[in-house]
């Protein structure tokens, strides 16, 4: 049986990893969740999560991961 976006397991899943910072994983597992949403308010709540959860570039990245910026 194919997972589904009303299943509460996928939608939940991605937003932990929005949550702990893991915005490449988060990204990729929204655009998979908005794929399956069945319902408008539903692919327009992802919609905007996705846009939040635009995957680090490499400065960014190296700050997420503990590095210091120089002063």
């Amino acid at each position: 049986m194919p997972r589904s976006a009303s299943s509460p397991k996928r939608p939940t899943r991605t937003d932990l990893l929005r949550r702990s910072g893991r915005r490449d994983q988060a990204h990729d597992a929204y655009r998979r969740t908005l794929d399956l949403a069945r319902t408008e308010p539903g692919q327009r709540v992802l919609h905007d999560r996705l846009a939040e959860s635009v995957p680090a570039g490499p400065a960014e990245a190296g700050r997420a991961n503990g590095a210091r910026r120089r002063a």
